[in-house]
């Protein structure tokens, strides 16, 4: 069995500061004005599904710098506003000027007002160069962006994944990136100002 304590994670801790800094960064400028996250804007449903589009850099010791598209699915849950429970399926790419990989991964965790945090597997298949099994971390911002009405979403998500390679070689991979989200209710929940009068004595 392997012992996931021999991961080596950076040396150097400026990636992951300089992203986590940049993300409470967007948030101060964003969270002021947004009642609860994700989904935003005062409402809360009680399930919902968001998909779409990533775009994102990533570093590792054997690939230098490259390219990270991708694309996901989330579920998301609400516990108790504005906190919410979620599972995401998705897979992004390592692309450089050699070779190719994928990775098809889930993760799971937990969103509070715009923030979202959660820990994921992944599997790695095409380079030899990049990981095989990757354990990672996920922190996140939803910044929305448009909502022609209740029940419907667009957000954008700036993200920071920091990534243990455990196959074939154990090391981190920094990725940096957005996501671009379209988000339907599936079951609706209590608006705002709802919850505070059902809630009220």
């Amino acid at each position: 069995m392997r012992d996931t304590n021999d991961i080596v994670f950076p040396a150097h801790p400026a990636p992951p500061v300089a992203a986590i800094a940049l993300l409470c960064a967007v948030a101060l400028c964003s969270g002021a004005s947004i009642a609860g996250a994700p989904p935003p804007a005062g409402w809360h449903p009680d399930d919902a599904l968001a998909f779409g589009p990533s775009m994102g850099a990533a570093q590792a010791p054997d690939l230098g710098w490259v390219v990270a598209p991708g694309a996901e699915l989330t579920y998301s849950h609400r516990l108790h506003t504005p906190l919410y429970f979620w599972l995401s399926a998705g897979a992004r790419l390592f692309a450089d000027s050699e070779d190719v990989s994928c990775f098809p991964y889930a993760e799971t965790g937990l969103s509070f007002l715009v923030f979202t945090v959660g820990l994921g597997y992944g599997h790695g298949f095409g380079d030899d160069r990049a990981p095989r099994d990757e354990l990672h971390g996920f922190v996140g911002v939803s910044i929305p962006l448009y909502t022609p009405r209740r029940g419907r979403l667009l957000f954008v998500e700036p993200y920071y994944r920091p990534t243990g390679a455990l196959t074939p070689a154990r090391y981190a991979v920094h990725e940096l990136g957005a996501m671009l989200k379209w988000l339907w209710m599936l079951r609706p929940g209590y608006s705002t100002d709802e919850e505070a009068i059902r809630s009220s004595p």
